[in-house]
């Protein structure tokens, strides 16, 4: 399901661009990891 890569991705970008501010950046990455291994 190469198709679902993408968007998650994209999903990733925006929830960093929109807690970069509030949240660690390590908080965010730590999530984005969370989110594609799970």
């Amino acid at each position: 399901m190469h198709w679902m890569i993408f968007p998650m991705i994209i999903v990733c970008a925006y929830i960093y661009a929109y807690f970069v501010n509030d949240v660690n950046v390590e908080n965010v990455n730590r999530m984005c990891v969370y989110t594609h291994h799970g």
